[in-house]
């Protein structure tokens, strides 16, 4: 099966997922708006979403207003990737995207593009139910 990980950011707790499934026979490729430079991915094919025009201007007018340096979770949440994550799903066809991250505009975006070329999706998150429940829209678009 081919398997594409969406995720806002690549963690090194992602490599392991990735690498499990390398090593059972299918083949895997990561999507992700910020690759840092400390993540291991030694083998684990990266690709890097651009963020839509208006979602960065977005985010360039809130840091200039904003009073402290670290990012906050309204700046995760606005975060729309742009048409390269239509591309990238439309070219490498996978079977299943597992995707990183529910609540915020690339979960949005991905849960309708999956949703227009029949992909299969599976939600990968560390939140309790009780939280999830309240996301009913979010799991509408799920397939």
């Amino acid at each position: 099966m081919k398997f594409l990980i969406i995720a806002p950011r690549f963690h090194t707790n992602l490599y392991y997922r990735a690498k499990a499934l390398q090593d059972a026979g299918h083949k895997v490729k990561v999507a992700v708006l910020y690759k840092g430079k400390s993540e291991f991915y030694e083998n684990i094919e990266i690709v890097k979403m651009n963020i839509s025009f208006l979602s960065s201007l977005i985010l360039k007018i809130y840091s200039l207003l904003k009073k402290t340096k670290s990012k906050t979770s309204f700046e995760f949440r606005i975060q729309y990737p742009g048409k390269n994550l239509k591309k990238i799903t439309k070219t490498y066809k996978p079977d299943v995207i597992i995707l990183k991250a529910y609540q915020n505009a690339l979960a949005i975006k991905t849960l309708l593009i999956a949703k227009k070329q029949n992909i299969k999706v599976l939600m990968l998150t560390q939140t309790p139910y009780n939280h999830i429940k309240g996301s009913a829209f979010l799991f509408k678009l799920n397939i």
